[in-house]
């Protein structure tokens, strides 16, 4: 079975085809300077579709990272996927756009005892969501200071695109970064796994999640370890 990812929660603009949990082909492209989405995704799909030598009657389902994130870079994501999906008549899937950073750790390293999945917002400002195991907190904003995450046990990794700014607070040798943005190519298993099971949206209900903002000065309560 055939099903795309696209993925636009931050500045990347990413599109993936699978066959089954298996990545055929990814086209995706970051702007720091300003979001491509609009201009970029549907070109995207398309190349990704001629990469992979398949057509849109090809594809079974179609998945979308739902955020939080970018305003501007979820709403032409989400009107995109369910644009696809209405008029292919087949079904929407979505994902946290933190369990893609989270499937991105677990192929590159999954080696630390906690993995944090953070989304920058701004100034010193991510949404996250923090996981161990099986475990995965709820998705909520959090402010970094030197005094974060005090009380988790081990080691830790910060991945997403926030990762780069808290490292000038957290310093402790717990810690390690990466840097990176979240991308289609690895919602490969998640969605595999939601198709067999048809776990799927309601094409005409979904919105995705934007994120709350942040109210100034105030810390975001602690998370269980």
């Amino acid at each position: 079975m055939h099903w795309i990812g696209i993925e636009t929660s931050t500045k990347n603009c990413s599109v993936a085809v699978f066959h089954c949990d298996e990545l055929l082909h990814c086209v995706e492209e970051v702007a720091l300077d300003k979001y491509i989405h609009a201009e970029k995704l549907h070109t995207f799909v398309g190349n990704a579709l001629e990469k992979a030598m398949l057509k849109f009657s090809n594809l079974q389902a179609v998945m979308i990272g739902s955020g939080p994130g970018s305003y501007t870079g979820l709403r032409i994501g989400a009107s995109a996927a369910k644009g696809y999906a209405f008029s292919l008549q087949k079904p929407l899937m979505s994902i946290s756009s933190l369990d893609v950073l989270h499937c991105a750790w677990k192929a590159l390293s999954g080696e630390e005892n906690h993995c944090i999945a953070a989304i920058d917002a701004r100034r010193m400002e991510a949404f996250i969501r923090i996981y161990r195991g099986a475990y995965k907190s709820e998705t909520h904003p959090h402010i970094f200071t030197s005094e974060s995450f005090l009380e988790l046990q081990g080691t830790i990794a910060l991945v997403g695109d926030a990762a780069e700014k808290s490292q000038s607070v957290l310093t402790d040798n717990r810690f390690s970064f990466y840097p990176i943005y979240p991308s289609a190519r690895w919602m490969g298993k998640t969605g595999w796994k939601k198709l067999q099971a048809s776990n799927f949206e309601d094409v005409a209900y979904f919105v995705p999640t934007y994120g709350k903002d942040f109210v100034a000065g105030k810390k975001s309560s602690k998370i269980g370890k």
